[in-house]
């Protein structure tokens, strides 16, 4: 994650940008990497994970109080340990303060300290984790029902917990305290 000094979102937040006409979301999810983490991947790297509707309060652009609405197209790049390792080239200073990896579990375990959509991003990204192990052992052929059946479960109840979080919120992040506020 990288951790925004702009607005419309400056917390941790998913690395990207705009997507340009006639791109598609994983031409555009490919060049914006490049452009703000200074690392070059194909776009077949990409994968979709989710969408999500989102309007801001605010925005870097004047008038900044004019805010903005987004809809925004959520992927995933899995790294070889050694993209890992390499790290961050070239972070755009005049959008990012720092980038992170982070564990999963921890971001969706802190409620108040990440945005609720990166929170049902990452469970949407579970969810397609354990679809991926389900159509793992499903190709293989070997026909081990007791295997299928319990990458099966995982999957549904992955997919159960990432629609528990797919509801309107609204929220206001507290500079200060470097935590969001749900607003009833």
């Amino acid at each position: 994650l990288g951790r925004r000094k702009v607005e419309p979102q400056p917390d941790w937040w998913f690395i990207g940008g705009r997507v340009r006409p006639g791109d598609t979301t994983t031409a555009g999810a490919s060049r914006n990497v490049h452009r703000e983490l200074g690392l070059k991947f194909p776009e077949e790297r990409f994968e979709v994970i989710a969408n999500y509707s989102m309007v801001w309060a605010y925005r870097q652009q004047a008038p900044q109080d004019n805010g903005t609405a987004d809809i925004s197209t959520i992927h995933a790049l899995y790294l070889t340990e050694e993209e890992e390792k390499n790290g961050v080239p070239n972070l755009d200073p005049d959008e990012y303060a720092e980038t992170k990896w982070w564990d999963i579990d921890e971001v969706i375990g802190q409620t108040v300290r990440f945005h609720p959509c990166l929170i049902a991003a990452l469970k949407s990204l579970r969810a397609k984790q354990a679809l991926h192990a389900l159509e793992k052992v499903t190709e293989k052929g070997s026909g081990d029902e007791a295997e299928i059946a319990k990458k099966a479960l995982a999957f549904v109840k992955a997919v159960q917990n990432a629609k528990a979080t797919q509801k309107s919120t609204k929220v206001i992040f507290d500079k200060e305290e470097c935590k969001y506020i749900e607003q009833k």
